[in-house]
């Protein structure tokens, strides 16, 4: 009897040793999946980032174009009004 619970034992013993390295693997890979997230996430900020400002550039730029187009328009508009104004 002594015998069976010393093969138990040294049986238990094996699969604590399994277990326990195989927990330090899961740990290890759990560590490294979250510092290869954490550095993916900074550069989707960057990215973002990048973005809105070329966006912003973007959105200045036409603004920047509808104003000139409004001032020719008005422009325009007035000449046409003094035109037909000289007009009988």
């Amino acid at each position: 009897m002594v015998m069976g619970s010393r093969k138990w034992l040294a049986a238990l013993g094996c699969v604590i040793v399994f277990l326990a390295a195989l927990a330090v693997r899961l740990e290890t890979r759990a560590a490294d999946l979250r510092r290869r997230l954490t550095q993916k996430d900074a550069e989707l900020a960057g990215r973002v980032e990048q973005a809105k400002q070329a966006v912003a550039k973007d959105l200045e730029e036409k603004y920047a174009a509808d104003r000139v187009s409004y001032q020719a328009m008005a422009k325009r508009l007035e000449l046409e009004k003094l035109k037909t104004a000289g007009k009988p």
